[in-house]
C-alpha cells in the first residue's frame, strides 16, 4: 500500500499544461502509475546505526578514559538498466577521515557532519563488475591493511567465477593541478575450494603499488603511523604483497562454523620495518535471532609495513605493534548485532614498552 502512494504523489506534480490540455483516460493513468511503481521499485535503500561505548585503559597512575561514538550510514542504489545500477551512500563522522564514520559524542553537543562516502556507476555482466567514482573496497580484506570503512575512489574491474576471481583497482588518492599525484594500482587474484563434508578453502594474494610523490593534501590521520622524512615525505615506498588464506568448516552444526584466517604483508618498498601478519579463529554466525559468534585474532605490523592512511583505527597505534583481541558477538533479535570488544597492544620496536588495552561494547541495527 504504502509503494503506491508514491508514484500517486509523483502524478499529482506532473506539468499542470499536460493535464488541462487533454483528459487522462483510465488506461493512461493506470500505465503512468506502473511506470513510476517500476522506477520505485528500481531504488534499494539500506543502512545502520551503531551506538558504542568505549573505554581506554593504559597507565594504572593516570585515569582511564571513557567516551561514547555514534554512527549512521544510509546508502541507495538504483538500477538504471539491466546491468547498470548507481548507488550512493551518506554517513556521518569527519569527511576528512577516511577510515571511519564514528562521531565522538562529545563537543558541547554539536550537531553531527554527514557527508558522501560511496557515490559510483557500477555495471554488472558475465562474470565482470566494472565501477567507477567512489565505491566499496573490490579486494578481499582483513583490517590489518584495509579498514573496513575505506572506500576507494577511482575506478576497479573484476572478473569472478565460483571458483576464482580477478580484481584491479586503480585508486586516485590525490589529484595535484599543479603537483605530483598520489594514485595506487593494484590488483588480486584469489581461489576457492570446497568439498561435501563442509570444507572450504580459499587463497588471496595481492600487490598493491602506491605512488605518493607529495602529501600536500595530507593531515595528520594521513600520516599518523609511517615514518616522514625531513622533506615531509613518506621514508618508504608502499609496494605491499598482500597474502590471505582462509580455511572454513561448517560441519555438523550449522550455527557453529570455524574459520581460521592468516595473512602475511610485506613492503618491498620499504627498506626496513616492512613486514606484517594476522592470525585468527572464529567460531559461529550472526545471521539468526539467539546466534553467537566469538573471535579471536593475533597480529603484528612493523612501522612501514602497511600505509597506514588506510589501515584499521580500532586502536590507538596503527602500526608498530603487536596486538590481540577478543570479540563476542550475540544477534539479541533480528537485524541487530550486540557485540564485545577487547584490544590488548604494546609498540612492537619497544620490548619493555606498556601494555595497553581499549575496551568497547556495541549495538548495532541494520535496516
Amino acid at each position: 500500500m504504502q509503494r503506491a502512494v508514491l508514484p500517486l504523489l509523483c502524478l499529482s506534480v506532473l506539468p499542470l499544461g499536460a493535464s488541462h490540455a487533454q483528459t487522462t483516460t483510465p488506461d493512461s493513468l493506470e500505465s503512468r502509475v506502473e511506470a513510476l511503481e517500476s522506477r520505485w521499485n528500481a531504488f534499494t535503500v539500506f543502512g545502520d546505526a551503531r551506538l558504542r561505548a568505549q573505554g581506554d585503559y593504559s597507565n594504572p597512575s593516570a585515569d582511564s578514559r571513557h567516551s561514547g561514538q555514534f554512527r549512521l550510514r544510509v546508502g541507495a542504489n538504483a538500477a538504471i538498466a539491466d546491468s547498470l545500477e548507481a548507488g550512493a551512500r551518506m554517513v556521518t563522522g569527519n569527511p576528512d577521515d577516511p577510515n571511519s564514520s564514528d562521531v565522538q559524542l562529545s563537543g558541547f553537543a554539536d550537531d553531527f557532519t554527514v557527508s558522501l562516502d560511496q557515490a559510483y556507476l557500477r555495471w554488472t555482466r558475465g562474470g565482470w563488475t566494472l565501477q567507477g567514482g567512489k565505491f566499496p573496497q573490490p579486494f578481499t580484506r582483513t583490517d590489518l591493511v584495509w579498514d573496513g570503512d575505506v572506500n576507494p575512489q577511482g575506478a576497479s574491474a573484476a572478473y569472478e567465477t565460483d571458483a576464482w576471481h580477478l580484481r584491479s583497482l586503480y585508486f586516485v588518492i590525490d589529484e595535484q593541478a599543479a603537483g605530483d599525484d598520489a594514485t595506487m594500482a593494484g590488483v588480486q587474484a584469489g581461489v576457492t575450494l570446497g568439498d561435501s563434508a563442509g570444507w572450504s578453502v580459499s587463497t588471496d594474494l595481492g600487490y598493491y603499488d602506491y605512488s605518493i610523490d607529495s602529501l600536500a593534501a595530507a593531515d595528520g590521520g594521513d600520516i599518523r603511523g609511517n615514518r616522514v622524512d625531513a622533506s615531509g615525505l613518506y621514508r618508504s615506498d608502499f609496494d605491499l604483497i598482500d597474502l590471505i588464506a582462509r580455511l572454513r568448516w561448517v560441519g555438523a552444526n550449522a550455527r557453529w562454523p570455524l574459520t581460521l584466517t592468516a595473512e602475511a604483508v610485506r613492503n618491498t618498498g620499504a627498506p626496513d620495518d616492512d613486514a606484517a601478519w594476522l592470525l585468527g579463529l572464529q567460531a559461529g554466525r550472526t545471521s539468526r535471532r539467539g546466534d553467537w559468534r566469538l573471535s579471536y585474532a593475533a597480529s603484528s605490523a612493523d612501522t612501514d609495513a602497511v600505509l597506514a592512511a588506510f589501515s584499521h583505527d580500532n586502536t590507538p597505534l596503527s602500526t608498530d605493534y603487536r596486538l590481540h583481541s577478543v570479540t563476542v558477538d550475540v544477534v539479541p533479535v533480528e537485524h541487530s548485532l550486540l557485540s564485545l570488544y577487547w584490544y590488548h597492544l604494546r609498540a612492537a620496536s619497544d620490548a619493555d614498552s606498556r601494555w595497553i588495552d581499549r575496551v568497547r561494547l556495541a549495538y548495532l541495527v541494520r535496516f
